[in-house]
């Protein structure tokens, strides 16, 4: 599902939320910081085929979906695992930019 954002955003070159946000052990140059007001989903069907209306599909409370598993549940496939869609994620960020 594709999501609209209105909102504002600036890039911070601050330490601190650099820190934060390293990739594989490797920091950033920079971050973009988004202040979002509004968002709202391109496609209302998008809604209903991501079950959003179905309590059942929805993570437990405080738990955010890691990339893997998202990656996986769009591919709907039974391999490659997370832990195989984790590694190829952490290699590529790894040397990415060796």
């Amino acid at each position: 599902m594709a999501l609209r954002a209105n909102g504002r955003a600036r890039v911070s070159t601050r330490p601190k939320l650099l820190s934060q946000l390293a990739a594989a052990g490797k920091p950033l140059a920079s971050a973009l910081v988004l202040g979002i007001e509004e968002v709202y989903p391109h496609c209302p069907k998008a809604l209903l085929g991501g079950g959003a209306w179905k309590p059942e599909q929805w993570l437990a409370d405080g738990r955010l979906a890691e990339l893997a598993e998202v990656t996986l549940a769009r591919l709907r496939m039974p391999v490659p695992t997370t832990a195989d869609i984790d590694q190829v994620e952490s290699d590529l960020l790894k040397y990415r930019y060796e």
